[in-house]
């Protein structure tokens, strides 16, 4: 129920954002999924944590089909598969962490 209710209350705060940085959750952790599978149709630019194994750390990768490009990773974390492409230093970013959540 906790997943639900931040749901609906970030719900206006990424009207305004073009580009947003998820994440996969773990089990017992806020689930803002649902969040990520409404944005993508509405047209926002949306990444999650990638694992790069060539330097051992995460980076942002672009989904544009949640339900066909996400794989489990090394960790057993959800990452997509697709490349993020770049985004311009002028488009808001909205980042979720298990802890905060920043307007960058």
């Amino acid at each position: 129920m906790e997943s639900i209710e931040l749901c609906e209350r970030l719900k206006p705060q990424l009207q305004s954002a073009r580009t947003i940085l998820f994440f996969a959750p773990m089990p017992g952790e806020i689930d803002l999924w649902p969040l990520l599978e409404e944005s993508v149709p509405a047209g926002k630019i949306v990444a999650l944590p990638w694992f790069d194994p060539a330097t051992q750390t995460y980076l942002a990768r672009r989904v544009e089909n949640p339900a066909g490009e996400i794989v489990t990773g090394k960790f057993g974390v959800r990452e997509p598969a697709s490349k993020l492409r770049g985004n311009s230093a002028g488009e808001n970013l909205i980042w979720f962490s298990c802890r905060e959540l920043r307007l960058i």
